[in-house]
Protein backbone atom coordinates (compact mmCIF):
# COMPACT_ATOMS: atom_id res chain seq x y z
CA UNK A 1 0.00 0.00 0.00
CA UNK A 2 2.82 2.58 0.55
CA UNK A 3 4.43 1.41 -2.02
CA UNK A 4 1.91 2.58 -4.03
CA UNK A 5 0.99 5.50 -2.45
CA UNK A 6 4.62 6.38 -3.56
CA UNK A 7 4.40 5.30 -6.87
CA UNK A 8 0.53 7.42 -7.24
CA UNK A 9 1.32 10.40 -5.16
CA UNK A 10 4.50 10.94 -4.08
CA UNK A 11 6.85 10.24 -7.25
CA UNK A 12 4.88 12.65 -9.65
CA UNK A 13 4.91 15.54 -6.89
CA UNK A 14 8.44 15.20 -6.45
CA UNK A 15 8.94 15.07 -10.21
CA UNK A 16 6.96 18.46 -10.58
CA UNK A 17 8.98 20.26 -7.82
CA UNK A 18 12.14 19.35 -8.99
CA UNK A 19 11.30 20.56 -12.85
CA UNK A 20 10.45 23.75 -11.17
CA UNK A 21 13.37 24.31 -9.05
CA UNK A 22 15.25 23.36 -12.37
CA UNK A 23 13.71 26.36 -14.00
CA UNK A 24 14.37 29.03 -11.25
CA UNK A 25 17.80 27.61 -10.68
CA UNK A 26 18.59 28.30 -14.31
CA UNK A 27 19.49 31.84 -14.02
CA UNK A 28 19.76 35.07 -11.47
CA UNK A 29 17.11 36.57 -13.32
CA UNK A 30 14.23 33.66 -12.78
CA UNK A 31 16.24 33.09 -9.44
CA UNK A 32 15.02 36.09 -8.21
CA UNK A 33 11.58 35.47 -8.89
CA UNK A 34 12.19 33.45 -5.42
CA UNK A 35 12.40 36.63 -3.59
CA UNK A 36 8.94 37.74 -4.31
CA UNK A 37 7.11 38.56 -1.09
CA UNK A 38 3.90 37.72 -2.43
CA UNK A 39 4.91 34.44 -3.00
CA UNK A 40 6.87 33.24 -0.24
CA UNK A 41 3.69 31.34 1.63
CA UNK A 42 3.35 29.26 -1.71
CA UNK A 43 7.03 28.54 -1.43
CA UNK A 44 6.90 27.47 2.29
CA UNK A 45 3.82 25.30 1.19
CA UNK A 46 6.16 23.83 -1.27
CA UNK A 47 9.07 23.05 1.58
CA UNK A 48 6.21 21.46 3.64
CA UNK A 49 5.80 18.87 0.44
CA UNK A 50 9.02 18.33 -0.18
CA UNK A 51 9.82 17.58 3.54
CA UNK A 52 7.04 15.12 3.89
CA UNK A 53 8.13 13.72 0.34
CA UNK A 54 11.57 13.16 1.90
CA UNK A 55 10.55 11.52 5.35
CA UNK A 56 8.37 9.11 3.59
CA UNK A 57 11.14 7.80 1.03
CA UNK A 58 13.53 7.99 3.69
CA UNK A 59 11.52 6.03 6.68
CA UNK A 60 11.38 3.33 3.86
CA UNK A 61 15.17 3.12 2.04
CA UNK A 62 17.30 4.33 5.05
CA UNK A 63 17.83 1.35 7.43
CA UNK A 64 18.78 3.70 10.50
CA UNK A 65 15.85 6.32 10.39
CA UNK A 66 13.38 3.18 10.09
CA UNK A 67 14.90 1.86 13.08
CA UNK A 68 15.49 5.48 14.68
CA UNK A 69 11.56 6.11 14.26
CA UNK A 70 10.51 2.73 15.68
CA UNK A 71 12.82 3.65 18.81
CA UNK A 72 10.11 6.26 19.50
CA UNK A 73 7.36 4.27 18.62
CA UNK A 74 6.81 5.25 15.56
CA UNK A 75 5.90 3.01 12.53
CA UNK A 76 7.79 3.00 9.16
CA UNK A 77 5.06 1.90 7.35
CA UNK A 78 2.44 4.85 7.83
CA UNK A 79 1.81 8.12 6.40
CA UNK A 80 4.52 10.03 8.84
CA UNK A 81 3.22 13.90 10.15
CA UNK A 82 6.32 15.98 10.41
CA UNK A 83 5.66 17.71 13.44
CA UNK A 84 5.82 14.21 15.42
CA UNK A 85 8.88 13.33 14.26
CA UNK A 86 11.60 13.04 16.60
CA UNK A 87 14.92 14.86 16.21
CA UNK A 88 18.53 13.18 15.31
CA UNK A 89 21.88 14.76 16.32
CA UNK A 90 25.40 13.79 15.84
CA UNK A 91 25.07 11.93 19.36
CA UNK A 92 21.61 9.88 18.67
CA UNK A 93 21.60 9.46 15.40
CA UNK A 94 25.00 9.25 13.50
CA UNK A 95 27.11 7.82 15.90
CA UNK A 96 24.63 5.50 17.00
CA UNK A 97 25.19 3.76 12.97
CA UNK A 98 27.49 2.87 10.93
CA UNK A 99 27.81 4.91 7.84
CA UNK A 100 26.25 2.00 5.28
CA UNK A 101 23.01 2.61 8.07
CA UNK A 102 22.21 6.50 7.89
CA UNK A 103 22.46 6.49 3.95
CA UNK A 104 19.53 7.04 2.07
CA UNK A 105 19.29 3.49 0.71
CA UNK A 106 21.75 2.08 3.06
CA UNK A 107 24.17 1.21 0.25
CA UNK A 108 27.49 3.52 -0.27
CA UNK A 109 28.46 4.27 -4.22
CA UNK A 110 31.64 2.81 -5.03
CA UNK A 111 32.94 6.24 -6.20
CA UNK A 112 32.07 9.95 -6.12
CA UNK A 113 32.12 10.56 -2.04
CA UNK A 114 34.09 13.01 -0.85
CA UNK A 115 34.83 12.90 3.09
CA UNK A 116 35.00 15.91 5.60
CA UNK A 117 35.98 15.63 8.75
CA UNK A 118 35.41 17.48 12.48
CA UNK A 119 36.90 17.11 15.48
CA UNK A 120 34.35 16.58 18.53
CA UNK A 121 34.45 16.86 22.20
CA UNK A 122 36.14 13.29 22.35
CA UNK A 123 38.76 14.29 20.44
CA UNK A 124 37.82 11.65 17.77
CA UNK A 125 37.49 12.96 14.18
CA UNK A 126 33.80 12.60 12.99
CA UNK A 127 33.50 12.51 9.07
CA UNK A 128 31.01 13.50 6.93
CA UNK A 129 30.47 11.90 3.51
CA UNK A 130 29.01 13.64 0.59
CA UNK A 131 27.94 12.46 -2.66
CA UNK A 132 27.87 13.58 -6.32
CA UNK A 133 24.15 15.27 -5.60
CA UNK A 134 24.64 17.40 -2.92
CA UNK A 135 28.09 18.68 -4.21
CA UNK A 136 26.30 19.52 -7.67
CA UNK A 137 23.86 21.76 -5.54
CA UNK A 138 26.03 23.04 -2.95
CA UNK A 139 28.37 24.04 -6.23
CA UNK A 140 25.55 25.27 -8.45
CA UNK A 141 23.94 27.16 -4.92
CA UNK A 142 27.58 29.28 -4.58
CA UNK A 143 27.91 29.57 -8.41
CA UNK A 144 24.96 31.09 -8.38
CA UNK A 145 25.20 33.41 -5.45
CA UNK A 146 28.58 34.72 -7.23
CA UNK A 147 26.72 35.18 -10.85
CA UNK A 148 24.35 37.48 -8.36
CA UNK A 149 26.72 39.37 -6.83
CA UNK A 150 29.50 39.47 -9.23
CA UNK A 151 27.08 38.95 -12.53
CA UNK A 152 29.42 38.81 -15.89
CA UNK A 153 32.83 40.13 -14.04
CA UNK A 154 35.52 37.74 -14.13
CA UNK A 155 36.05 36.67 -10.78
CA UNK A 156 39.46 35.20 -9.15
CA UNK A 157 38.82 33.73 -5.57
CA UNK A 158 41.93 33.53 -3.13
CA UNK A 159 40.40 30.55 -0.76
CA UNK A 160 41.66 31.32 2.57
CA UNK A 161 39.69 28.11 4.64
CA UNK A 162 41.57 25.50 6.15
CA UNK A 163 42.18 22.81 3.46
CA UNK A 164 42.52 19.28 3.85
CA UNK A 165 39.74 17.12 5.29
CA UNK A 166 38.22 20.08 6.91
CA UNK A 167 34.23 20.35 4.67
CA UNK A 168 34.11 24.52 3.99
CA UNK A 169 37.68 25.13 1.93
CA UNK A 170 37.61 21.84 0.58
CA UNK A 171 33.89 22.65 -1.14
CA UNK A 172 34.26 26.03 -1.61
CA UNK A 173 37.19 25.21 -4.05
CA UNK A 174 35.29 22.46 -5.60
CA UNK A 175 31.94 24.71 -5.95
CA UNK A 176 33.72 27.77 -7.73
CA UNK A 177 36.59 26.07 -10.07
CA UNK A 178 34.12 26.23 -13.12
CA UNK A 179 33.23 29.77 -13.14
CA UNK A 180 36.05 31.62 -12.06
CA UNK A 181 39.72 31.82 -11.39
CA UNK A 182 41.06 29.95 -8.21
CA UNK A 183 43.74 29.81 -5.87
CA UNK A 184 43.41 27.30 -3.04
CA UNK A 185 45.63 29.28 -0.51
CA UNK A 186 44.50 28.26 2.64
CA UNK A 187 45.11 30.17 5.71
CA UNK A 188 48.50 31.79 4.59
CA UNK A 189 48.47 35.83 4.54
CA UNK A 190 51.91 36.00 3.03
CA UNK A 191 50.60 34.08 -0.03
CA UNK A 192 47.90 36.25 -0.85
CA UNK A 193 50.29 39.38 -0.86
CA UNK A 194 52.23 37.17 -3.55
CA UNK A 195 49.18 36.68 -5.28
CA UNK A 196 47.95 39.96 -5.54
CA UNK A 197 51.66 40.82 -6.54
CA UNK A 198 51.73 38.28 -9.23
CA UNK A 199 47.75 38.77 -10.99
CA UNK A 200 47.93 42.81 -10.27
CA UNK A 201 44.60 44.88 -10.17
CA UNK A 202 42.93 43.52 -13.50
CA UNK A 203 40.77 40.97 -11.60
CA UNK A 204 37.81 41.48 -9.07
CA UNK A 205 39.20 38.82 -6.34
CA UNK A 206 37.00 37.22 -3.91
CA UNK A 207 38.66 36.56 -0.32
CA UNK A 208 37.24 33.88 1.71
CA UNK A 209 38.16 32.12 5.26
CA UNK A 210 37.24 33.00 8.94
CA UNK A 211 37.22 36.73 10.40
CA UNK A 212 40.00 36.32 12.98
CA UNK A 213 42.13 35.21 9.77
CA UNK A 214 41.27 38.26 7.77
CA UNK A 215 41.91 40.54 10.28
CA UNK A 216 45.18 39.25 10.91
CA UNK A 217 45.94 39.58 7.42
CA UNK A 218 45.35 43.33 7.39
CA UNK A 219 47.56 44.00 10.09
CA UNK A 220 50.41 41.72 8.26
CA UNK A 221 49.77 42.96 4.69
CA UNK A 222 52.03 44.69 3.09
CA UNK A 223 50.06 45.53 -0.31
CA UNK A 224 47.93 48.63 -0.67
CA UNK A 225 44.05 47.11 -0.98
CA UNK A 226 42.61 49.74 -2.19
CA UNK A 227 44.24 49.59 -5.88
CA UNK A 228 42.46 46.13 -5.75
CA UNK A 229 38.52 45.48 -6.26
CA UNK A 230 38.57 42.68 -3.55
CA UNK A 231 35.23 41.68 -1.92
CA UNK A 232 35.27 38.81 1.22
CA UNK A 233 32.92 36.75 1.91
CA UNK A 234 33.75 35.24 5.62
CA UNK A 235 32.19 32.12 7.33
CA UNK A 236 33.11 29.83 10.48
CA UNK A 237 32.14 31.71 13.36
CA UNK A 238 29.91 35.39 13.63
CA UNK A 239 31.70 38.82 13.64
CA UNK A 240 30.66 42.26 15.58
CA UNK A 241 29.27 44.93 12.93
CA UNK A 242 32.62 46.85 14.16
CA UNK A 243 35.05 44.31 12.64
CA UNK A 244 33.06 44.94 9.26
CA UNK A 245 33.49 48.17 9.61
CA UNK A 246 36.86 47.61 9.61
CA UNK A 247 36.69 45.57 7.17
CA UNK A 248 34.64 47.54 4.89
CA UNK A 249 38.24 49.66 5.00
CA UNK A 250 39.82 47.90 2.59
CA UNK A 251 37.28 45.87 1.01
CA UNK A 252 34.40 46.60 -1.39
CA UNK A 253 31.61 44.45 0.53
CA UNK A 254 31.75 41.99 2.94
CA UNK A 255 29.26 39.45 3.97
CA UNK A 256 29.28 36.16 6.18
CA UNK A 257 27.89 32.91 5.07
CA UNK A 258 25.92 29.82 7.82
CA UNK A 259 26.85 26.80 7.23
CA UNK A 260 28.12 23.58 9.04
CA UNK A 261 30.26 20.41 8.46
CA UNK A 262 26.89 18.30 9.61
CA UNK A 263 24.91 19.72 7.41
CA UNK A 264 26.03 22.19 3.95
CA UNK A 265 27.85 24.94 3.69
CA UNK A 266 26.39 28.68 2.90
CA UNK A 267 22.81 27.69 3.94
CA UNK A 268 22.08 31.02 5.40
CA UNK A 269 23.78 33.64 3.44
CA UNK A 270 23.87 37.43 4.45
CA UNK A 271 22.49 40.44 2.35
CA UNK A 272 21.95 43.71 2.28
CA UNK A 273 19.03 43.79 3.60
CA UNK A 274 20.15 41.26 6.44
CA UNK A 275 23.10 44.08 6.99
CA UNK A 276 21.11 46.87 7.31
CA UNK A 277 18.23 45.09 9.63
CA UNK A 278 21.29 43.99 12.05
CA UNK A 279 23.32 46.98 11.86
CA UNK A 280 19.49 49.03 12.92
CA UNK A 281 18.93 46.26 16.16
CA UNK A 282 22.61 47.27 17.37
CA UNK A 283 21.92 50.61 16.46
CA UNK A 284 17.95 50.66 18.64
CA UNK A 285 18.14 48.50 21.15
CA UNK A 286 14.08 48.40 21.73
CA UNK A 287 13.92 47.10 17.85
CA UNK A 288 16.29 44.28 18.84
CA UNK A 289 13.99 43.54 21.86
CA UNK A 290 10.70 43.61 19.67
CA UNK A 291 12.48 41.21 17.30
CA UNK A 292 14.38 39.06 19.59
CA UNK A 293 12.69 38.98 22.85
CA UNK A 294 16.65 39.35 24.84
CA UNK A 295 19.50 42.08 24.82
CA UNK A 296 21.78 39.91 22.58
CA UNK A 297 21.90 40.94 18.71
CA UNK A 298 22.34 37.74 16.86
CA UNK A 299 23.88 37.13 13.01
CA UNK A 300 21.25 37.35 10.53
CA UNK A 301 21.14 35.52 7.52
CA UNK A 302 18.65 34.57 5.01
CA UNK A 303 17.94 31.09 3.29
CA UNK A 304 16.12 29.53 0.66
CA UNK A 305 12.87 27.50 1.98
CA UNK A 306 13.10 25.46 -1.20
CA UNK A 307 16.54 23.87 -0.23
CA UNK A 308 15.77 24.00 3.45
CA UNK A 309 13.24 23.42 6.65
CA UNK A 310 14.13 24.93 9.53
CA UNK A 311 12.29 24.87 13.37
CA UNK A 312 12.93 25.82 16.85
CA UNK A 313 12.39 23.42 19.48
CA UNK A 314 11.08 23.92 22.80
CA UNK A 315 14.86 24.56 24.21
CA UNK A 316 15.49 27.42 21.48
CA UNK A 317 17.38 25.20 19.42
CA UNK A 318 17.40 24.77 15.77
CA UNK A 319 16.21 21.93 13.67
CA UNK A 320 17.00 21.64 10.37
CA UNK A 321 15.86 19.59 7.39
CA UNK A 322 17.82 19.24 4.03
CA UNK A 323 15.64 19.00 1.80
CA UNK A 324 17.25 17.16 -0.91
CA UNK A 325 15.96 13.73 -1.91
CA UNK A 326 18.98 12.08 -3.50
CA UNK A 327 21.43 13.42 -0.80
CA UNK A 328 23.40 10.85 0.32
CA UNK A 329 23.06 10.88 4.04
CA UNK A 330 19.69 12.63 4.58
CA UNK A 331 19.11 15.13 7.24
CA UNK A 332 15.52 15.14 9.16
CA UNK A 333 15.24 17.77 12.15
CA UNK A 334 18.56 17.89 13.05
CA UNK A 335 19.91 19.76 15.76
CA UNK A 336 23.00 21.71 15.68
CA UNK A 337 22.91 22.63 18.78
CA UNK A 338 22.59 26.32 17.66
CA UNK A 339 20.78 28.16 19.63
CA UNK A 340 18.11 30.47 17.43
CA UNK A 341 15.28 30.67 15.09
CA UNK A 342 13.36 31.90 11.95
CA UNK A 343 11.12 34.19 10.49
CA UNK A 344 8.96 34.94 7.41
CA UNK A 345 9.78 38.42 5.71
CA UNK A 346 6.81 39.98 6.28
CA UNK A 347 6.59 38.76 9.99
CA UNK A 348 9.64 40.87 10.57
CA UNK A 349 8.36 43.59 8.08
CA UNK A 350 5.79 44.41 10.81
CA UNK A 351 7.91 44.63 13.05
CA UNK A 352 11.38 46.77 11.14
CA UNK A 353 9.32 47.73 7.67
CA UNK A 354 11.40 51.33 7.75
CA UNK A 355 14.35 49.91 8.30
CA UNK A 356 13.65 46.96 5.47
CA UNK A 357 12.35 49.35 3.40
CA UNK A 358 15.16 51.78 3.73
CA UNK A 359 17.25 48.46 2.45
CA UNK A 360 15.53 47.94 -0.63
CA UNK A 361 17.30 50.27 -2.21
CA UNK A 362 20.65 49.07 -2.33
CA UNK A 363 22.22 47.23 -5.70
CA UNK A 364 21.57 43.65 -4.34
CA UNK A 365 18.73 41.84 -5.35
CA UNK A 366 16.13 42.60 -2.70
CA UNK A 367 14.89 38.65 -1.67
CA UNK A 368 12.20 38.38 0.51
CA UNK A 369 13.61 35.04 1.73
CA UNK A 370 12.85 33.73 4.95
CA UNK A 371 14.96 35.10 8.07
CA UNK A 372 17.42 33.21 9.56
CA UNK A 373 18.70 34.50 13.06
CA UNK A 374 21.76 32.90 15.06
CA UNK A 375 23.16 33.37 18.28
CA UNK A 376 25.54 30.63 18.73
CA UNK A 377 26.14 27.41 20.00
CA UNK A 378 24.04 25.43 23.18
CA UNK A 379 26.38 22.71 23.12
CA UNK A 380 29.23 23.78 25.52
CA UNK A 381 31.56 24.96 22.53
CA UNK A 382 33.19 28.21 21.39
CA UNK A 383 33.97 28.87 18.17
CA UNK A 384 37.92 30.09 17.76
CA UNK A 385 39.42 30.49 14.40
CA UNK A 386 36.72 27.92 12.93
CA UNK A 387 37.03 25.59 15.16
CA UNK A 388 34.76 24.44 17.96
CA UNK A 389 36.54 24.58 21.69
CA UNK A 390 34.79 21.98 24.20
CA UNK A 391 34.20 22.30 28.01
CA UNK A 392 35.49 18.93 27.45
CA UNK A 393 38.33 19.52 26.06
CA UNK A 394 39.22 22.35 28.27
CA UNK A 395 38.06 19.39 30.81
CA UNK A 396 40.14 16.97 30.26
CA UNK A 397 43.43 19.01 29.87
CA UNK A 398 42.85 20.11 33.32
CA UNK A 399 41.99 16.86 34.82
CA UNK A 400 44.75 15.16 32.95
CA UNK A 401 47.45 17.34 33.95
CA UNK A 402 49.13 16.67 37.23
CA UNK A 403 49.10 20.15 38.42
CA UNK A 404 46.21 21.57 37.28
CA UNK A 405 44.19 19.05 38.62
CA UNK A 406 45.70 19.76 41.95
CA UNK A 407 44.57 23.58 42.12
CA UNK A 408 41.56 24.49 39.39
CA UNK A 409 38.35 23.97 41.07
CA UNK A 410 36.28 25.22 38.45
CA UNK A 411 36.82 27.76 34.37
CA UNK A 412 35.09 29.43 32.33
CA UNK A 413 35.64 30.40 28.73
CA UNK A 414 34.05 33.17 26.21
CA UNK A 415 35.61 35.28 23.27
CA UNK A 416 35.87 38.60 22.59
CA UNK A 417 37.41 41.37 20.34
CA UNK A 418 39.58 43.80 22.38
CA UNK A 419 40.25 47.56 21.07
CA UNK A 420 41.87 46.28 18.09
CA UNK A 421 38.98 44.10 17.09
CA UNK A 422 41.33 41.08 17.44
CA UNK A 423 39.56 38.44 18.72
CA UNK A 424 40.47 36.37 21.48
CA UNK A 425 39.38 32.83 23.72
CA UNK A 426 39.66 33.75 27.23
CA UNK A 427 39.77 30.88 29.94
CA UNK A 428 39.45 32.01 33.15
CA UNK A 429 40.50 29.26 36.18
CA UNK A 430 38.70 29.43 39.63
CA UNK A 431 41.12 28.77 42.39
CA UNK A 432 40.48 25.91 44.62
CA UNK A 433 40.13 27.52 48.12
CA UNK A 434 42.38 24.79 49.71
CA UNK A 435 45.00 24.79 48.20
CA UNK A 436 47.68 27.66 46.41
CA UNK A 437 48.93 28.24 42.87
CA UNK A 438 51.48 30.71 43.61
CA UNK A 439 54.52 29.16 42.95
CA UNK A 440 53.63 28.63 39.48
CA UNK A 441 53.79 31.54 36.96
CA UNK A 442 50.99 32.88 34.52
CA UNK A 443 53.18 32.03 31.97
CA UNK A 444 53.38 28.67 33.01
CA UNK A 445 49.87 27.68 33.45
CA UNK A 446 48.84 29.46 30.25
CA UNK A 447 51.49 26.98 28.34
CA UNK A 448 49.81 24.23 30.19
CA UNK A 449 46.41 25.19 28.85
CA UNK A 450 47.94 26.00 25.06
CA UNK A 451 49.87 22.69 24.83
CA UNK A 452 46.90 21.17 26.33
CA UNK A 453 44.35 22.30 23.69
CA UNK A 454 46.61 21.63 21.30
CA UNK A 455 46.84 18.04 22.11
CA UNK A 456 43.59 17.26 22.78
CA UNK A 457 41.43 19.10 20.41
CA UNK A 458 42.55 18.60 16.62
CA UNK A 459 41.06 21.56 15.39
CA UNK A 460 42.29 24.09 17.52
CA UNK A 461 45.70 21.91 16.66
CA UNK A 462 45.07 23.10 13.14
CA UNK A 463 44.19 26.83 13.27
CA UNK A 464 46.79 28.05 16.26
CA UNK A 465 48.97 28.01 12.77
CA UNK A 466 47.06 31.33 12.45
CA UNK A 467 47.91 32.87 15.34
CA UNK A 468 49.94 33.33 18.07
CA UNK A 469 49.55 31.85 21.91
CA UNK A 470 48.80 35.57 23.21
CA UNK A 471 45.20 35.58 21.21
CA UNK A 472 44.63 32.64 24.13
CA UNK A 473 43.93 34.48 27.30
CA UNK A 474 44.36 32.85 31.16
CA UNK A 475 43.26 34.79 34.10
CA UNK A 476 43.37 33.39 37.29
CA UNK A 477 40.49 34.10 40.35
CA UNK A 478 40.16 33.16 44.12
CA UNK A 479 37.41 30.71 44.92
CA UNK A 480 33.93 32.26 44.30
CA UNK A 481 35.41 35.46 42.79
CA UNK A 482 35.09 37.41 39.46
CA UNK A 483 32.78 35.02 36.80
CA UNK A 484 33.00 32.85 39.75
CA UNK A 485 30.72 34.60 41.82
CA UNK A 486 27.81 34.12 43.69
CA UNK A 487 28.16 30.27 41.84
CA UNK A 488 25.41 27.76 43.16
CA UNK A 489 26.90 24.97 43.83
CA UNK A 490 23.73 23.05 43.81
CA UNK A 491 23.20 23.58 39.91
CA UNK A 492 25.21 22.44 36.91
CA UNK A 493 29.08 24.27 36.22
CA UNK A 494 28.31 26.63 34.02
CA UNK A 495 31.31 26.41 31.62
CA UNK A 496 30.66 29.32 29.20
CA UNK A 497 30.42 32.88 29.75
CA UNK A 498 28.40 34.80 27.54
CA UNK A 499 30.25 36.34 24.50
CA UNK A 500 31.14 39.73 24.69
CA UNK A 501 30.72 41.46 21.39
CA UNK A 502 31.70 45.07 20.38
CA UNK A 503 28.27 44.60 18.56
Amino acid sequence: MHSLFNTLIVSPLAGLLRGLRRILDSTPRFYSLLGIATLQPFYERISGWKAWILVNETSQRCPAYRQHLESFGIDPNKNIQFQNLPETSKESYIKRYSLEEISRCGILPNKGVIIDESSGSSGEPTNWIRGENERQAVSKALQLACAMMHGQKRIFVLNCFALGPWATGMNVSMSVADVSWLKSIGPDTKKIDATLREFGSEFRYLLTGYPPFIKRFLDETKSNLKDFDIHLVMGGEGNSEGLRDHFLQHFKSVYSSYGASDLEINMGMETDLTIALRRACVEDAGLNERLFGRRETPMIFQYNPLDYRIETNADGEMLFTVLRRKSLIPKIRYNLHDSGSVASYRDVEKIAGEKLRGASSLESPHLAFPFLFVFGRTDLTIPFFGANIYASDLDRVINDHPELVQFVQSFRMQTFEDTELDRHLLISLEMAGSTKSSHHSLETIHGWIFDGLVEVNQDFREVCKMFTPDRVRVELHPLEAGPFENADVRLKNNYLNSDVPTV
